[in-house]
């Protein structure tokens, strides 16, 4: 019986003998393939077939860090547009499953067309902010250099570990012993400032971390305890074997023991602040004085504000470099002009991109000192930086007898002595990049040891002596530094004055920035730059007519130049200061108390993107046009709206009166084209329901986006207001009762958008709330409703306008939906079905039938509808004709030249005229 079951079992075993073969030659072949791939991939997340690269692609493995292709962690698939290394080839690496990183993996060399990349991280990233930030950054060319410096960061390789000093003055040896002290746990004995090194304590931890603050002696305690001071021994000393705690840096070393400390010395010196008082300007003859190149960075769109500062520091003698943001294209056309009429004028040919907070902001500077340099017809000695929020507040030909005074010394302004608080405040202590216009936070870093550091104000008056060595080369105390700032939050208000202190330029110091900064912490301190930096900072305050009187007091003091100043929030100031400084205009000059500030200009580089403002434009010179029609219905004032052309902001006596729209039009009769101009103003919507309670200490309700919470007011001026905008309600209250009020949003389709409560103070205040609702916004007409214990108090209205516009060209009926149909979702996650009864919303669903119907809309319909939703919230209040070569068959039309409103209008104030042949100015 065994042995037939033996012979049937090799039966079956010879019947499927090929069967296993095949099976096992299947496996071997896997398991070669399998063995090849892990072997090319395995060492190196980033190594590719020698076969598939150039010779140059080999140098990228040099510079990448040996982890495995499991390290990669959260990146395996992150695009990126370029590696980001010298004289390599593009590669690119298409799509990573997560599943299987590698597996399927195909390496082309690209031809010289950049294209788009997959790309993965040559390190495991670990820091969280590094992390959020490559999630976060919108271009794959940004998602790289955050990776790239992470990792260079992570592996130590990014800064020095230790600079030299070359400040010839010295304290006592560094690192000097200086024995066992007590300390008591209420009256502490150094007294500087104290940290904790949990991990990583050693005495030179702690050295180099307090002569980086600044002060003498540095002192471990308890093992991970680091203290600083200035003076020490007020409690006594004691033998060293009190001092028995090791270090978790170094078990080798001693850290102290229980209110016990090693003290050492740390070799800093003491910062020196030359006092530089003013000088008469009869100590110093004309011809002698120095010469001053102004370095002008300049943003945004105040052109007329601009004029008014450099006509204030003209002068003949001096230089005005000036750099435009190169996002700016309306400012530099028009700044363009001075450098044609202006022999010692010229602007910066590299333009860059500088946000507030950024590295750009150093770059910029060292660029525009570098091509000052290079300079050889323009002989200059000092260089002051200034930006269109400053204004002199004295002459400047005291400024020139006083830096002629002070040749051999440099100017800025320190913080103090709180130097660990100041690299709290600035972040100092973190490792930020700036890309995509945003500076984002990577990670903690340690700066080198060695270095005195120092900062404060970014307004700077430096001589030509240093300004030559800050560019020279391979000096590595310059070069350790500018890899430092490089990846510095705030990086020109710390730059020049570290490297002062620790060279040999060290004992020309002045602590004076030349300024008065009008600085009101409470109000800017408040974060108001979220959208551009990963972290919360600092902004001086607009000085405004209440302000004048500080002035008075600065005749004797080395102040030259104050800020900020912004005339479209108050012009008052400005006037009464270049009324001290030149003396006042004639009697009846017109312009003097009005203000205008450009809003858009159709010449400009992408000025059309801005979809919402052209839409409102262009149906502004629709209701312009109709509304001459109807003022003077003759058929000589018949116009057709072409193309908008400019856009204005007007403000008098420091209030905003609305916008200008200037417009090209065609005649009905004569066909030919003119240049129209209106004045249109926003109209108030907010309405008081029931003044009873703690509500009536409210003053106002507004709705629009870009509110400024240092200024305490919007941006955008006149509610331009479309789909795709964040909105924010502002609300201002009187003094009076502390209670909580419920604002309430309904969309123009019935919806209850949002339902919030806001915790009212009982101080007279400004405040704002911005609701984050989803987008797009239902276009038509809004409504917050203010509420108290459920009863409605006020209510306001505002306009969000459907887009009509999309780069300068109507949408059509394919588009209308995807733009103008509201949210395919809710606003937000809440339900507010049950609130219904106490928001009073009349038949919601003929509310949203209509806002639907209205959504198709599209062509002249659209416009049209766009022009009904929009007169209710704007008044046009005045017109004219631009005089140029004739004049339409309008008679009543007035000029715009001769009105006192129109941006064309005479504004002798920014008005650049000739130089005057005995004093070299212009004002």
């Amino acid at each position: 019986m065994a042995a037939s079951r033996m012979i049937s079992t090799q039966r079956l075993c010879g019947r499927y003998k090929c069967f296993f073969y095949v099976a096992l030659a299947i496996i071997s072949v896997q398991l070669f393939v399998g063995y090849n791939f892990y072997n090319i991939n395995s060492s190196d997340g980033h190594r590719f077939d020698q076969h598939h690269m150039l010779p140059e692609e080999n140098s990228l493995k040099k510079v990448r860090s040996k982890k495995h292709v499991s390290d990669v962690g959260h990146f395996d698939r992150i695009k990126i547009a370029t590696y980001g290394y010298e004289n390599l080839p593009k590669l690119q690496v298409k799509s990573i499953p997560n599943s299987s990183l590698l597996k399927n993996t195909v390496v082309n060399h690209v031809p010289p067309t950049p294209e788009v990349t997959e790309y993965l991280p040559r390190c495991n990233i670990r820091s969280k902010d590094a992390i959020s930030a490559m999630t976060r950054a919108k271009t794959l060319k940004c998602k790289q250099q955050i990776a790239d410096v992470a990792c260079d960061d992570q592996a130590g390789i990014l800064y020095a570990k230790t600079l030299p000093n070359y400040c010839p003055r010295r304290g006592l040896e560094t690192g000097k012993y200086l024995g066992c002290f007590k300390d008591h746990h209420t009256k502490r004995d150094l007294t500087g400032y104290h940290t904790m090194f949990a991990d990583d304590n050693t005495p030179e931890r702690c050295i180099n971390f307090c002569f980086l603050s600044g002060l003498k002696y540095a002192g471990v305690q308890y093992g991970k305890e680091c203290w600083c001071g200035n003076t020490f021994g007020k409690v006594g000393k004691v033998m060293d074997t009190a001092c028995d705690s090791k270090c978790p840096g170094d078990e080798k070393s001693f850290c102290g023991g229980y209110l016990a400390q090693n003290i050492y010395a740390t070799g800093v010196h003491a910062k020196v602040h030359n006092p530089a008082g003013l000088v008469a300007p009869s100590m110093i003859e004309e011809h002698n004085r120095l010469r001053i190149a102004y370095i002008l960075s300049v943003n945004g769109r105040a052109v007329r504000q601009i004029h008014r500062l450099f006509k204030a520091i003209y002068h003949v003698n001096h230089y005005f470099y000036i750099h435009v943001d190169s996002r700016q294209d309306y400012l530099h056309t028009e700044l363009s002009k001075l450098a044609k009429k202006y022999h010692n004028v010229r602007l910066v040919k590299t333009r860059m991109s500088t946000i507030w907070g950024g590295a750009s902001l150093l770059q910029m500077l060292l660029m525009c000192m570098k091509d000052l340099l290079e300079m050889e017809d323009w002989s200059w000695d000092f260089v002051v930086n200034l930006s269109e929020s400053d204004f002199p507040v004295k002459h400047n030909d005291k400024l020139a007898v006083f830096l002629t005074a002070n040749r051999h010394r440099n100017f800025v302004k320190s913080f103090g002595t709180k130097t660990p608080q100041f690299m709290r405040k600035q972040g100092l202590g973190k490792t930020f990049i700036e890309c995509d216009t945003h500076m984002w936070r990577l990670s903690d870093r340690t700066l080198p040891g060695g270095i005195l550091l120092d900062g404060g104000s970014d307004w700077i008056a430096l001589n030509r002596k240093f300004i030559q060595y800050i560019l020279s080369d391979g000096n590595p105390l310059i070069l350790g530094l500018k890899q430092v700032f490089k990846y510095t939050l705030l990086p020109a208000e710390a730059f020049f004055h570290t490297l002062l202190h620790n060279s040999e330029f060290c004992d020309t110091v002045v602590d004076n920035n030349l300024h008065l900064t009008n600085w009101r912490r409470k109000q800017g301190c408040k974060c108001q730059y979220k959208h551009v930096v990963d972290w919360c900072g600092c902004s001086p305050n607009d000085f405004k007519s209440e302000d004048f009187s500080r002035f008075l007091s600065l005749e004797q003091k080395p102040i030259f130049f104050a800020r900020k100043f912004e005339a479209i929030i108050n012009q008052d100031i400005i006037n009464n200061i270049d009324t001290v400084l030149y003396g006042p205009y004639p009697k009846g000059t017109a312009g003097l108390d009005s203000y205008w500030q450009n809003d858009w200009h159709h010449r400009e580089k992408n000025a059309l993107s801005k979809d919402i403002p052209y839409t409102f434009y262009s149906v502004f010179s629709r209701i312009i046009s109709s509304e001459l029609q109807q003022s003077f219905p003759s058929r000589g004032c018949y116009f057709k709206p072409l193309l908008p052309l400019e856009a204005t902001l007007y403000s008098k006596d420091n209030n905003l009166v609305g916008l200008l729209v200037l417009f090209e039009a065609r005649h009905s009769v004569d066909g030919r084209k003119y240049r129209l101009e209106g004045l249109v103003q926003p109209q108030s919507v907010y309405n008081i329901l029931n003044s009873l309670g703690p509500t009536s200490r409210l003053k106002n309700v507004e709705v629009s986006t870009d509110f400024d919470p240092k200024e305490e007011v919007f941006r955008n001026y006149v509610r331009l207001l479309g789909p795709y905008h964040n909105v924010s309600v502002l609300h201002s209250w009187g003094k009076g009762e502390k209670f909580t009020a419920t604002f309430a949003w309904i969309d123009p389709a019935g919806k209850y958008a949002g339902i919030y409560e806001i915790p009212i103070s009982e101080d007279e205040h400004i405040a704002s709330h911005k609701p984050g609702f989803r987008m797009p916004l239902q276009p038509g007409i809004w409504t917050v409703k203010l509420l108290h214990k459920w009863q409605i108090k006020a209510e306001t209205k505002f306009l969000v306008a459907p887009l009509a516009y999309r780069n300068g060209v109507l949408i059509d009926k394919t588009e209308v939906l995807k733009y103008n149909s509201g949210p395919s979702q809710s606003y937000t996650d809440h339900s507010f079905k049950n609130l219904r009864r106490y928001l009073h919303i009349e038949d919601p669903e003929s509310l949203r039938i209509y806002a639907e119907e209205r959504s198709k809309l599209y062509g002249d319909e659209l416009l049209t509808w766009i022009e009904t939703l929009t007169k209710p919230f704007w008044r046009v209040s005045d017109i004219c004709y631009a005089k140029d070569k004739q004049s339409p068959p309008c008679p009543r039309l007035q000029v715009c030249q001769s009105t006192t409103w129109s941006s064309l209008s005479p504004d002798p104030k920014s008005e650049l005229g000739p130089i005057h042949p005995h004093t070299g100015r212009i004002r």
